[in-house]
């Protein structure tokens, strides 16, 4: 659920190009669950902060309360969750509990701190890396807060989104979790078993676990194995 505002056309007006910073008086709340399309944003000045606006046919809307997403570390510049110098973001939150697992200290929702999408974006667009990839903890249980951060990481970026989960694929496809699916570019698949665990798996840790461009639907895991053998 979005809480929004909503201000007409004719109080925001197109200046040299550019959308008029509208005051707050122009300014009526309404509510929404829809994300919206065709986005604008203007630099508030005053806040130091990028004010996100989105069209509709008779004027723009804002977000003021924010979709979120429990945290618990954003790494920058890492190589360990992807190809290529990346921005990882951990949350908090997974049921699978998988024995042995690396970071049992995401389990509990609770050890998260809630973060704005917004917040989290303005890291990601001033980082240097080329790529994202959300972690934890398991993306998919915020799945909506992670589907926005996605779709706005799209929007604003041309970096490529890498999404680890303890779902498989086939799991992912039957359920309303792929909805996110047409925001990443790759997904990893499946709960940590330790009983299959190697060291010659680029990017995961048990061979059940699969590396899958979610445009194809490939399992395309051989192609990073490869560089480690």
């Amino acid at each position: 659920m979005y809480r929004i505002q909503f201000c007409s056309l004719e109080k925001l007006k197109l200046k040299n190009g550019k959308l008029k910073t509208p005051k707050d008086s122009d300014w009526v709340y309404l509510t929404s669950e829809d994300p919206f399309d065709d986005l604008y944003y203007y630099y508030d000045d005053a806040n130091k902060k990028r004010i996100e606006l989105y069209k509709r046919g008779d004027g723009y809307y804002r977000i003021v309360e924010d979709s979120g997403i429990m945290l618990m570390n954003i790494l920058d510049q890492t190589m360990a969750d992807g190809p290529g110098l990346r921005t990882s973001i951990y949350c908090s939150g997974c049921y699978h509990k998988c024995p042995k697992c690396h970071n049992p200290q995401t389990h509990d929702i609770n050890n998260g701190a809630y973060t704005p999408v917004s917040q989290i974006l303005e890291k990601i667009i001033n980082s240097p890396c080329n790529g994202v990839t959300f972690t934890g903890g398991d993306p998919l249980y915020q799945s909506s807060g992670f589907e926005e951060l996605a779709r706005r990481i799209q929007m604003y970026t041309d970096k490529n989104i890498w999404c680890y989960t303890g779902f498989t694929y086939e799991q992912i496809l039957k359920s309303p979790l792929s909805h996110i699916l047409k925001y990443i570019d790759i997904l990893v698949d499946g709960p940590y078993i330790d009983e299959l665990r190697s060291e010659k798996l680029a990017f995961r840790g048990s061979s059940n676990q699969r590396i899958i461009d979610v445009k194809t639907g490939e399992n395309i895991s051989h192609l990073f194995d490869s560089k480690l053998n």
